[in-house]
């Protein structure tokens, strides 16, 4: 998800880096201007918050439905930034 939203045409790269968290990478560009619904939003940040969990704390574990339901969502939000890239390229 955080590199579908740093390939986004129009928006200068240089000034984020992969490593930047969602609730600045972004944000102001996509959600707060309303090209994105907020949900989107909070979602991207949840899943930045479990990734390092899962990177980062010693024992963790995801449940297959949690992972599953999060998998669907993602999906829909990766359709989401491909039409609206569709949509931007020349």
């Amino acid at each position: 998800m955080y590199f579908c939203t740093a390939a986004s045409p129009g928006y200068p790269m240089q000034k984020y880096n992969f490593c930047t968290p969602p609730e600045t990478f972004r944000s102001t560009e996509f959600i707060k201007t309303e090209i994105f619904e907020r949900k989107y939003g909070k979602m991207l940040r949840e899943s930045f918050e479990l990734r390092n969990q899962g990177d980062y704390d010693i024992f963790i574990t995801f449940s297959q439905e949690d992972v599953q339901q999060r998998f669907e969502k993602m999906k829909t939000f990766i359709a989401l930034i491909e039409r609206h890239m569709s949509e931007h390229i020349e």
